[in-house]
C-alpha cells in the first residue's frame, strides 16, 4: 500500500469528503486528489497538519506502521522513513519513465516505418508525427523536471532536519576581536543540546596547512562554552574548519561547526596588477641579445577588507629577471594614512588606481623569464602582492 492509498483510506475511514480534508488543512482538493493518486508527495508541514485532521500519525501515513508508545517526540525514525520513501518513489518514477519513452518511441518508430514504405505522399503525416513526438518529449521532461525540484526541495528539507536531529549542537557564535600583523584573535562560543554535570567541551582549529590549534572550552551562562583561538595570519592559516568536543567521563562527542575560506586574505591590502599593449622585441637572441620592452601598465590598490586589517603604508614596483630584481620604484600610498577631521574623528581612503604607467626602458636577457611585480605592505605588517608575465624565457 502506498501513501496515497494509506491517506485515502484513513480519509474515508473518517468520513470526510477530499473537498472536507483539504479544507480542514487548507489546501486545493487537486492537492488532496495528487496526493491520493501517488502523483506527488506532502511536505513536511503538509503530513503533519494531515496526521491531525486523520487523527493518525505521520509515521503510519509514511509507512503504514503505529508509533510506538511514548516514541511520538523522536522525529528521527519518521525523517528517515520519509527519505527512503522519496528515494523509493524517485526510483518507480524513473523506472516508468523509461518505459513510457520506450513505448511511445516503439509505436512511432514502427509507424514511421509503415509511413515510409508508402513512399513520399506520406511525407507531410511523417513530419507531423515526428513534431507531436517531439512536443510531447517536451512536456515530459518539463514535468519531470517539475517533479524533481519539489522532490530535491523535499529532500534538502528532511536531510536539514535530520542533521538537525544528531547534532549535539544547540547553537554557535564566532567573531575576530582582534589582530596584530601575526595574529588574528577568534572568540568561539557553543552550546550543547543536553548540559550534564562534569561536561568538558574544548574547540579545534584544523587549517588546510599548518598544524591544529587547540583551545579548551570555559564555561559560560546559559550551559555553553567559550574559549579564544589565536590564528596566525600565514597562508597556510587562509581556510580552515573549527569543531567543538563535549567529553563526560569516557563519553567523548564531537561535531563540526564552521567552515571559513579566505580568512587571512581579509586582514591584507589587495593589488591588482595589468598590462596595457605590452611588446618586447629582441635582437640577436642566438648570440645572447638583448631584449626591449614596450607598453604601459595600471595598477589598483585597497584596503583590507576589515578595519583590522589596516591600511597601505608602503608600495614598491619590481622588475625581475628569473626573479632577481633589476629594477625598483615607490609608488606614493600616503593618501592611505589615516587624517584626523573635525571632532578627532579619523578617515582614510579604500583604494587608489594609477592607470597607465610607463614600463621603464631597460635593455633586458632574453634568455631569463622577465616579471613586473607589486607588492604592498599594510600598516599592521601584512604584505600583498601581484605580478605580470612581461616575457618567457626562450
Amino acid at each position: 500500500m502506498t501513501i496515497g492509498n494509506r491517506i485515502a483510506a484513513a480519509r474515508r475511514a473518517a468520513g470526510l469528503s477530499q473537498e472536507g480534508l483539504a479544507e480542514r488543512i487548507g489546501v486545493s482538493r487537486q492537492a488532496v486528489a495528487k496526493w491520493e493518486a501517488d502523483a506527488s508527495l506532502p511536505g513536511a508541514d503538509n503530513l503533519q497538519e494531515l496526521a491531525r485532521a486523520l487523527s493518525t500519525s505521520c509515521d503510519e501515513l509514511l509507512t503504514g506502521t503505529p508509533p510506538a508508545a511514548g516514541g511520538g517526540a523522536d522525529l528521527l525514525p519518521l525523517l528517515k522513513s520519509m527519505q527512503a520513501l522519496i528515494e523509493s518513489q524517485e526510483a518507480g518514477r524513473r523506472t516508468a519513465r523509461r518505459r513510457t519513452r520506450w513505448a511511445v518511441g516503439g509505436v512511432c518508430l514502427a509507424a514511421l516505418l509503415l509511413l515510409g514504405a508508402a513512399g513520399g505522399y506520406y511525407a507531410n503525416t511523417l513530419n507531423a508525427l515526428r513534431s507531436r513526438v517531439e512536443k510531447l518529449d517536451s512536456r515530459m521532461a518539463g514535468i519531470d523536471g517539475a517533479i524533481d525540484s519539489q522532490l530535491a526541495s523535499l529532500r534538502a528539507s528532511i536531510e536539514h532536519s535530520l542533521h538537525q536531529q544528531a547534532s549535539i549542537v544547540a547553537s554557535y557564535d564566532w567573531r575576530v576581536e582582534s589582530s596584530t600583523s601575526q595574529q588574528a584573535r577568534l572568540w568561539l562560543t557553543a552550546t550543547p543540546k543536553e548540559s550534564a554535570e562534569g561536561l568538558a567541551a574544548s574547540f579545534s582549529l584544523t587549517p588546510d596547512g599548518g598544524e591544529p590549534i587547540v583551545a579548551e572550552g570555559s564555561p559560560a551562562p546559559g550551559g555553553s562554552f567559550t574559549a579564544t583561538i589565536l590564528v596566525p595570519l600565514k597562508n597556510e592559516y587562509n581556510s580552515f574548519r573549527v569543531l567543538v568536543q563535549f567529553a563526560r567521563g569516557e563519553t567523548v562527542q564531537s561535531e563540526e561547526l564552521f567552515s571559513e575560506y579566505g580568512f587571512v586574505e581579509q586582514f591584507m591590502p589587495t593589488v591588482h596588477l595589468w598590462g596595457e599593449g605590452i611588446t618586447g622585441s629582441a635582437t640577436n637572441v642566438e648570440q645572447g641579445g638583448r631584449v626591449t620592452l614596450h607598453g604601459r601598465y595600471s595598477l589598483e590598490i585597497q584596503s583590507a577588507s576589515t578595519d583590522a586589517g589596516g591600511w597601505p603604508v608602503e608600495c614598491a614596483m619590481e622588475l625581475l629577471e628569473d626573479g632577481m630584481v633589476v629594477w625598483s620604484e615607490p609608488v606614493d600610498v600616503s593618501d592611505f594614512a589615516p587624517r584626523q577631521t573635525g571632532a578627532d574623528t579619523a578617515e582614510q581612503i579604500s583604494g587608489i588606481t594609477l592607470p597607465g604607467q610607463t614600463l621603464p626602458d631597460l635593455l633586458l636577457d632574453p634568455g631569463k623569464t622577465i616579471r613586473l611585480l607589486a607588492r604592498v605592505t599594510s600598516s599592521t605588517g601584512m604584505q600583498a602582492e601581484d605580478s605580470l608575465l612581461l616575457w618567457q624565457a626562450k
